[in-house]
């Protein structure tokens, strides 16, 4: 008896715990949802934690699963930015235990002829299944639904496992076959791995058909996870149709369920006016009242929250997309220290994590999940009900708000960007210690390196009548040049106007570079000459030509190739730009289709370069431009043909000359050695450097030079950038042969021999080939162009860092003597394009005389960029 008291206590026990829950639902629901949002939270704080201690520089993603150690157990086995966005229940829940089950079935193996499609279909089914349960009248029928429904949630994380699994079962099985087709009769590769299967018969087969269903699959998963969330609503919308919302607001409640005009109160007058403002009354209130009824009735709930979970679906693929090209790297396309680096901070940056847990939290799968609580606790109505219209506003405002995936793509390539400007000023303050020199003298003055700039150590710059004009750490009139034209284009919103850019060469050849506190020195013969002709100003494509034609036709220097890597950088998505701002700017002062072919080499690189770095991998149909292209470097050789229509004009301005002071004969002397034409101008020269000093021939070993080996030709070549060249290459030689009137068959001939002598075949060439230091052709442009090619296309070593190949790479160049600064410029912009500005060295880049200017120009191209790209 007292057995069946204490049975009968602990059932009513029971009853009263049972009753106290169906009496509380509706606080104990809302405390749930808190309960699970906490821990995943906390799980969340761990992941955060996890992702930014484990990058260490890498990007995502990030994989804890080798051979050696499998890893099936942990969420955390592999990050991406897919599950760094999926619903916390997915991803610490479904996809952990799916994994367990296809590791521990062993189903890519084992049941081959089971597809991820076969899983995908089946999970269907087991989802209408679960929603007729769902709309039942019976609460416990709801809630088995419920828990087949996340049955059916497992399944859809399982198929991806299994496609991912079955992946590499076929790759091997592959590779297997591969093989076994080249190992000889009679025996077998020891590398074979005999766990797969590699004969031909069923697996072959097996092999063909899921190549040819993983093309379809991926839309296939998309087809069946929208019809599950379908099936979802429409069983909460059955249900609703038959269990209205019960509300207890007395404005909802008290609106009749048939309402008419006649049941306005009347506001009757005896004036006209008063009868239509009783009329607009009555209408105005009648339709509140109908709209009211209809947004709360149960159907239109159910599809309201229908057509949120599809918008922020459409939503959350876009934005996944977009992540997944912004943050993770491609296998097949490695990216570059900077945009590495970018990446990196990115990913660990605080607003980045903000926007992925967002995502994490409004994505339609967790909607989904709050639905399937608010089932089991049968609050279906009241959830539904309460996100009418808030979720519409929380996911039109992820939908407004920045994206941040444009502006990371700024910062990447701005990086670059500020890496092309800095690299060629680095280059060129570097190549002035062997400018004009030869090898046998560089080897006395500087041995075999390193050679002293900034806060590194080194061999002391050698100071002579050539050098001591510029300060220690500065740049020459080379990136003075390319100063001018960004200035120009940064003028004219990208597009270089011809005359712009000679009224400011001229400008900066009569008062130097104020805002650099400097002169203008060291300009060659073939600027020098062109400056001087009377036309300049007004027609200077017609002034290039005809001082090219007083020497024969036969001037190509490397002036044009040095200054022109800027203007790879405006309009670097639109490629026609580009070549036409190349070819106007080289033909300012340089008409020889040689220089021109150089320009648009080097500006072509840079801006596919960016293109690369900004993820936009169209390429321009070369061959629909030709005619253009023609016509620009054809312009002025005539007095018909003056400038092309499609380049704009400006009137010359006069250039801004300061009054002459008369000066001694003893002062015009000093001003001839330093090149000062002005005295007052004296100071913007250093005036104390030592002049020469007896060689140090110690610094010379007994090794011949031409037997010495730099380090940059054991570096080997980069494939993929060797490709990149050839590709530019061949697209635009025609510029070299078919630019009539200023080229001939014979000529084009000779002209490409010399380009493909230079410029091509990378991988077979070392830098004593190019003879930088031979005195007759010292400033050839493809002789520049070709040894800053192949410095570009060199690979870093495992064991350099990418400011040490840079210094090891320019250093070598410079060893090279010759138009070593003009050499090294270009090799710089090449160098500062491939690794970002994070990338060049520390101890040069922020010694570089004038940074401060430098990096202005760089934010200013910046700005420009962004403006540039929102217009077009």
């Amino acid at each position: 008896m007292e057995s069946w008291s204490k049975r009968i206590a602990s059932q009513n026990k029971l009853i009263d715990i049972i009753n106290l829950f169906q009496n509380n639902r509706l606080r104990i629901f809302p405390l749930v949802i808190c309960l699970f949002l906490s821990i995943f939270a906390l799980l969340d704080l761990y992941l955060w934690y996890f992702v930014t201690s484990s990058l260490n520089g890498s990007t995502l993603p990030l994989s804890l699963n080798s051979s050696d150690h499998p890893c099936y157990f942990s969420p955390f086995c592999t990050i991406n930015v897919k599950y760094l966005m999926v619903d916390p229940p997915d991803f610490y829940v479904h996809n952990t235990i799916s994994s367990l089950f296809v590791a521990w079935a062993d189903l890519p193996n084992s049941f081959l002829s089971m597809t991820p499609n076969m899983i995908s279909i089946f999970h269907v089914f087991v989802a209408l299944m679960a929603c007729k349960l769902i709309s039942n009248d019976s609460l416990t029928m709801r809630r088995i639904g419920v828990l087949i429904f996340q049955f059916r949630n497992l399944l859809d994380a399982m198929d991806g496992f299994t496609a991912r699994e079955r992946r590499k079962t076929v790759a091997q099985a592959l590779m297997n076959q591969i093989m076994l087709n080249q190992t000889l009769t009679g025996g077998q590769d020891e590398n074979i791995d005999h766990r797969f299967p590699y004969t031909s018969g069923v697996l072959m087969d097996q092999v063909e058909e899921y190549r040819s269903s993983e093309r379809w699959g991926y839309w296939m998963d998309g087809i069946c996870d929208a019809l599950g969330g379908i099936f979802l609503y429409l069983a909460c919308y059955f249900y609703l149709q038959r269990h209205p919302i019960r509300r207890r607001s007395f404005f909802y409640t008290t609106i009749p369920l048939v309402v008419s005009p006649k049941d306005v109160p009347s506001y009757a007058s005896k004036n006209k006016k008063n009868k239509q403002m009783k009329i607009g009354i009555r209408s105005a209130i009648y339709l509140s009242k109908l709209i009211i009824r209809f947004v709360h009735r149960p159907g239109f709930l159910a599809i309201i929250y229908g057509f949120q979970s599809l918008f922020g679906s459409i939503a959350w693929n876009r934005f996944i997309f977009g992540y997944t090209k912004l943050l993770e790297t491609n296998p097949d396309n490695l990216p570059s220290h900077s945009e590495n680096q970018v990446k990196a901070n990115l990913i660990k940056s605080p607003v980045m994590w903000v926007v992925l847990l967002v995502w994490r939290y409004v994505n339609p799968h967790t909607w989904m999940e709050l639905l399937l609580l608010a089932v089991f606790f049968d609050k279906i109505g009241e959830f539904v009900d309460a996100l009418k219209v808030r979720g519409f506003l929380i996911v039109f405002t992820l939908f407004q708000c920045p994206s941040k995936m444009d502006h990371t793509r700024v910062n990447v390539v701005s990086d670059f960007i500020k890496g092309v400007i800095f690299g060629a000023a680095l280059g060129d303050a570097v190549g002035l210690a062997t400018e004009f020199m030869n090898k046998d003298k560089i080897r006395i003055l500087y041995g075999v390196g390193p050679i002293k700039f900034g806060k590194s150590e080194g061999h002391a710059f050698w100071r002579d009548f050539h050098r001591r004009r510029w300060h220690d750490n500065d740049f020459t009139d080379d990136t003075d040049q390319l100063l001018l034209i960004l200035q120009c284009l940064l003028h004219s919103n990208g597009i270089l106007i011809p005359q712009h850019f000679a009224y400011r060469l001229k400008e900066w050849v009569e008062i130097g570079f104020p805002e650099l506190d400097k002169v203008a020195a060291g300009i060659g013969l073939t600027v020098g000459s062109t400056l001087r002709h009377p036309d300049f100003l007004s027609n200077p494509s017609k002034a290039a030509f005809q001082i090219w034609e007083q020497y024969d036709r036969n001037m190509a220097a490397n002036g044009a190739v040095m200054r022109t890597s800027g203007i790879g950088i405006p309009y670097f998505w639109s490629e026609e730009k580009v070549v036409t701002n190349a070819i106007n700017c080289a033909k300012v002062t340089h008409a020889d289709p040689r220089c021109v072919f150089s320009s648009v080499v080097a500006t072509v690189i840079i801006s596919r370069m960016l293109s690369r770095s900004s993820y936009n991998d169209e390429k321009l149909n070369v061959s629909e431009f030709k005619d253009l292209f023609r016509t620009l470097m054809e312009s002025g050789c005539t007095d018909d043909n003056k400038e092309h229509d499609a380049v704009p004009s400006i009137e010359p301005k006069p250039i801004i000359k300061q009054e002459p002071v008369k000066t001694s004969l003893i002062s015009k002397l000093k001003t001839m050695f330093t090149g000062n034409k002005d005295p007052r101008l004296q100071h913007k020269f250093p005036q104390n450097w030592p002049l020469h000093k007896e060689p140090d021939n110690s610094r010379m070993n007994n090794e011949p030079i031409n037997n010495v080996t730099s380090a940059t030709d054991n570096f080997g070549c980069d494939p993929d950038l060797v490709q990149l060249i050839n590709d530019v290459v061949e697209d635009y030689r025609f510029l070299l042969r078919e630019s009539t009137p200023l080229s001939t068959e014979e000529k084009g001939i000779e002209w490409e021999g010399d380009m493909e002598k230079y410029c091509l075949n990378m991988s077979s060439k070392k830098l004593k080939d190019f003879e930088l230091d031979e005195p007759k052709s010292i400033g050839y442009t493809f002789k520049c162009l070709g040894s800053a090619l192949f410095c570009f296309s060199r690979k870093i070593p495992d064991n350099f860092t990418h400011g040490d190949f840079f210094t090891q790479v320019i250093t070598d160049l410079t060893l090279e003597g010759g138009d070593a600064d003009t050499n090294c410029a270009v090799a710089g912009a090449f160098l500062g394009v491939r690794m970002g500005y994070s990338g060049l060295p520390k101890n040069w880049k922020k010694e570089v005389r004038n940074f401060d200017f430098l990096d202005g120009i760089c934010n200013d191209l910046h700005n420009m960029m962004i403006q540039l790209k929102q217009e077009t």
